[in-house]
């Protein structure tokens, strides 16, 4: 399980890579997973900060419901 969620992090990295000639703006991204559609149940998420540390906890990519908050980090 950890190898596949080290996977799928890797796949989220690719649209905040840098592009050639393109300025790298660090982007915060949060997404958490809920058990039922109503998202009452937090069963786990992801971070992605600043600095570029990833903080997992619970069980990620597991279902369907789920929200993502991103915004660019300040200079």
């Amino acid at each position: 399980m950890l190898k596949k969620t080290a996977i799928a992090l890797a796949a989220l990295a690719l649209p905040f890579s840098t592009v050639a000639g393109a300025a790298s703006i660090p982007t915060y991204f949060e997404v958490r997973f809920y058990s039922d559609s109503m998202m009452t149940q937090e069963i786990g998420g992801y971070i992605w900060n600043c600095d570029g540390s990833i903080v997992t906890w619970g069980d990620v990519f597991t279902t369907p419901h789920y929200t993502e908050v991103s915004y660019d980090c300040p200079e």
